[in-house]
């Protein structure tokens, strides 16, 4: 099931022709020894920096710059 919806989603890349090409992945994929599935990684959750202050000083900085231009 999961490789007919890749095949379909290359199809209609084809057919708008927005799909470059396919080419072999060289990483090692792990395979279940007792039903032969692709063991899917887990989704892990994601960490964030908090720039808001950092983000203030940059566009001060940019402005003060330009300004002296």
């Amino acid at each position: 099931m999961r490789f007919d919806c890749r095949e379909a989603i290359i199809t209609a890349l084809k057919e708008k022709d927005l799909f470059r090409d396919k080419t072999e992945n060289p990483m090692s994929i792990p395979i279940c020894s007792r039903s032969g599935d692709v063991i899917e990684p887990l989704v892990k959750p994601q960490w964030y920096v908090k720039v808001d202050d950092m983000s203030k000083a940059a566009i001060q900085v940019c402005l003060l710059f330009f300004s002296l231009l």
